[in-house]
């Protein structure tokens, strides 16, 4: 009727009463008033910390060598990916490494878990394993996921510097045996004493001695 006043499209719905047209209204104005928002983020938050708990379960778990457990934390919505910030910027994956749990490992890797992952002050997977001196795991990543033996932290050292500093025998010919540069030069020298430096010798032939005798630096150089 023209003699009817104007109505706001809201109060077209009401008066025909079409529900779900008047609960869009509804939600829309919600929305706009920042209640709705609101709530969405306490949700999120809450959401968040789960998340966080269920990440620290995983990292614990890994530690623990508790595959079942890890799994249940990845379904539950831990990150594969994420990064312990109070502890070196690891991964989950430098975690398995470091405490050499390599079923854990190889299930983070097929999960998505990057294998390219550094930590902060740039160490490989590969560092961390050698540290730790956890052969299986340097053959796993080296020999099935081709890491590269020769690959730098940011002081520029390699696994082999490593291996040499812990004086990781066994290490040292397995990186020797795949081609690890044994030239390579630190941002800062490692040095060894005169005792780890013949002990390390020892394990090699005369000829091997003769070819690597000028890398290894003494303290009293």
């Amino acid at each position: 009727n023209r003699n009817d006043p104007p109505m706001t499209p809201f109060e077209v719905a009401k008066s025909r009463n079409f529900k779900k047209t008047l609960q869009t209204f509804h939600d829309v104005g919600v929305v706009k008033s920042g209640r709705w928002s609101g709530k969405l983020r306490m949700l999120r938050a809450k959401s968040y910390q789960r998340r966080l708990n269920w990440e620290k379960i995983m990292i614990q778990s890994i530690e623990d060598g508790n595959l079942n457990n890890v799994q249940k934390s990845i379904e539950k919505g831990a990150s594969v990916n994420c990064v312990v910030k109070s502890y070196f910027c690891w991964t989950p994956l430098h975690y398995a490494c470091a405490y050499g749990q390599l079923d854990i490992a190889k299930f983070l890797f097929k999960h998505g878990a990057r294998i390219d992952a550094r930590e902060d002050d740039g160490n490989h997977i590969i560092h961390t394993a050698v540290y730790s001196g956890h052969l299986n795991v340097i053959r796993w990543l080296v020999e099935n996921l081709e890491v590269d033996v020769d690959t730098k932290n940011l002081d520029h050292m390699t696994p082999l510097h490593y291996a040499a500093q812990m004086n990781r025998l066994e290490i040292v010919r397995y990186l020797l045996i795949h081609d690890a540069t044994i030239d390579a030069e630190s941002e800062n020298r490692v040095k060894m004493n005169e005792k780890e430096t013949r002990a390390l010798m020892m394990t090699f032939t005369k000829a091997k001695r003769d070819e690597i005798k000028d890398h290894l630096i003494p303290y009293d150089d």
